[in-house]
C-alpha cells in the first residue's frame, strides 16, 4: 500500500507501508519500509528550473559579466536549494554576482537572509530587524544545512509551529 501525505503548505512526503506476513494474526500494518522524501516546498522546483535556464550555453560566455552562471555554479546552487529548501522561508529573489556566483535573497519575519553560492563555498548573511549582520562562510557541505537552520532561527523564531522552543 502507498499512502501520500500532504502536510499544510506545498510540501509532500510519501510513506510505503507493508501489510503483515500472511498467516500472522490480523493486526495493524507493520512499518517494514518507510520511504521518505524531503519536504521540499513547491517553489524550489521553480527556482531550480530558473537556475538551469541561466547556465551559459556557449563559449561566448564572458566570465565576470554577471549575466550567466557556469554549470558548476548552477550545480552548487541547485544542491544548496535541495539541501535547505524545506527550512527556508519562501521563494528567493535570485541573481548572479559580478563574479558569476549565485545569489539568493530570502525575506523572513524578522529580517533577510542572503546566500552567495559558489562551487567552493556558501556565504550566508543575515540581517535581523535592522541589527548588525551575522555572517558565515561555509566550505564544508556537511555544515550548510545546520548553519542555515541557525540563521533561520534568528530570522523567524517559532517558524516550526507549536513545537518550537519558547523563550
Amino acid at each position: 500500500m502507498m499512502y501520500s501525505v500532504r502536510p499544510t503548505g506545498a510540501a509532500t512526503a510519501s510513506v510505503v507501508i507493508t501489510m503483515p506476513i500472511s498467516g500472522s494474526a490480523p493486526t495493524l500494518p507493520r512499518l517494514d519500509v518507510i520511504e521518505r522524501t524531503s519536504l521540499k516546498p513547491a517553489w524550489v522546483d521553480d527556482v531550480q528550473q530558473s537556475i538551469r535556464s541561466s547556465v551559459a550555453r556557449s563559449s561566448a560566455h564572458i566570465p565576470g559579466e554577471g549575466r550567466w552562471l557556469t554549470q558548476d555554479v548552477a550545480n552548487a546552487a541547485n544542491d544548496f536549494l535541495s539541501m535547505t529548501g524545506d527550512i527556508l522561508p519562501s521563494a528567493p529573489y535570485i541573481y548572479s554576482s559580478r563574479k558569476g556566483d549565485f545569489v539568493a535573497e530570502f525575506r523572513a519575519t524578522n529580517g533577510k537572509l542572503t546566500s552567495i553560492v559558489s562551487p567552493e563555498f556558501v556565504l550566508l548573511f543575515a540581517v535581523v530587524s535592522g541589527g548588525a549582520p551575522v555572517e558565515r562562510k561555509l566550505t564544508d557541505a556537511g555544515t550548510v544545512r545546520e548553519e542555515v537552520r541557525r540563521m533561520m532561527d534568528l530570522l523567524a523564531p517559532g517558524a516550526h509551529g507549536e513545537v518550537a522552543a519558547r523563550k
